[in-house]
Formats: structure tokens, sequence, C-alpha cells
């Protein structure tokens, strides 16, 4: 396991406690993660929320586990006095959209004396890229959307959407990127080969109308769709998409 990063703390804040034996041995694994996904950056942080709120979303295809539910997680990290545990429930809240719970942890920050990444403390100040791009097959079976947003602190983010239309236009793969959008499709249109894939610019309030449709669709799909990032990274999609203007016309 990577060894951990000693991040600075501004004067007067108190250090971290450290954890007891008897809570390293009954909850390692998610505190580690969170630890290591703190020092990964906001792509490793939004995917690990994004992750467990996924694992509690009552929207799955399997029936949530009745003793792990949103409420239950939240309150699972909010005992918690580690900075790791602090940070993490910042990126549920923020993915989550709730307010309330966004203050709950601004309090629990001061309480503890943490300092959150600035990308992470002013998130709700991500501002969505004002275009968005529709890669789509020549026979216009695939579309892979292409929507953007940048941090606070000037970090860029896209949300890439794989749509299959043969299915009913459902969305059945997604993921993060910390890229821009201009740079995201550069990308995916010099690794197809030539003609494969061609470009359509797209109003984000369209873009957002038509991943939402498909992603709604897919959540109809016994069984539903699933990959390496899917539907772990729904949240964070959900949450990224949510940003653009809404109004759009759809498929």
């Amino acid at each position: 396991m990577a060894k951990r990063k000693r991040r600075d703390r501004p004067a007067g804040r108190r250090e971290r406690r450290r954890p007891s034996a008897r809570r390293t041995r009954r909850e390692p694994d998610l505190i580690d993660m969170a630890a290591a996904a703190l020092d990964g950056g906001p792509i490793a942080l939004l995917g690990l929320a994004s992750s467990l709120l996924a694992a509690v979303d009552p929207r799955s295809d399997d029936p949530p586990d009745p003793d792990a539910t949103r409420a239950q997680l939240v309150e699972a990290l909010s005992a918690d006095p580690l900075e790791e545990a602090t940070a993490l429930l910042a990126a549920v809240a923020a993915l989550s959209g709730d307010d309330v719970l966004g203050r709950r942890v601004a309090r629990l920050a001061v309480d503890h004396g943490h300092a959150l990444p600035a990308w992470l403390d002013g998130i709700a100040a991500t501002v969505p890229s004002a275009h968005a791009v529709e890669l789509v097959d020549p026979f216009g079976d695939m579309s892979e959307f292409v929507v953007g947003a940048t941090l606070p602190d000037g970090q860029p983010l896209s949300a890439v959407v794989s749509v299959d239309h043969n299915a009913g236009s459902v969305a059945v793969d997604g993921f993060l990127v910390p890229e821009s959008v201009d740079v995201v499709v550069d990308a995916g249109l010099g690794s197809a080969d030539e003609g494969d894939l061609l470009a359509r610019p797209l109003a984000p309030a369209d873009a957002r109308a038509r991943i939402s449709e498909a992603i709604s669709h897919g959540l109809l799909v016994v069984p539903a769709p699933e990959t390496e990032s899917w539907p772990s990274a729904r949240p964070s999609v959900e949450w990224l998409v949510g940003l653009l203007p809404g109004g759009g016309r759809g498929a």
C-alpha cells in the first residue's frame, strides 16, 4: 500500500487524532481508501464517493443491503474524527446535492480542525463547460457524450457517457476524466480508425437532457448495464451533468 503523504496544516489547526487499535481493526479499508483518494486528487476522491453512493442507491437493479443505506454511510463518516472521513463525507455531500449535509460537513471540518483541499472546499462553485460534444459512429448505433466542468481551483473535469441506441438509447458506461472536453474529444478521435467516429457539437442543455434520458432508460433494463466503471460512476456523472443548464431537447 502506498505510503500516505503528510499534508501541511495551517497554524493553529489541531492535529489529527490517531485511530485506536479497535477502529483500525474494524474499518481499515474505507479509511485507507479515503486517504489514498484524498492524496490522488479530485477524480480519485469523487470516484470513491460515487462508488459508495452507487452501492446504496435505491434505484439499483439489486435490492440494496438493508444494513447499508445512505443515512448509515453519512452517520458512520460523521462519527469518524479523521480528516480522510471528513473529506470523503464532503465529496458524498457534493455528489448527492445535499446542501444540509454540506453545511454539516463544514461544521465538522471546523470542529475537527480539518483543512479540506481548495477544490473540495469550494466545489459548489464548479463551473460547467460552455460546450459539449457527441461522438457518434457512422451508423448511429452508439454515441459517446462528452461534457465538462472546471473546479474552483482551475482543474478541468469531463464526463464521458456511452449510449447504446440499438438497445433503446441506454447509458451503458460512463466515467469522469481529469481533462477538458476538447482534450477528451481529440483523444477519442485520435484513437479511432479514420471515419469510425463523427464529432457533433451539442448545446450543453441538450447534452444534459439526452444523457439524463439515457441514464433513466438504463435503470429500466434488467439486468442493468455493468462495466468496470458503471454504475459505480453514475452518481459522479449525474452530478457533473446536473451542473449543465436545463431546458434542453432530448433525443
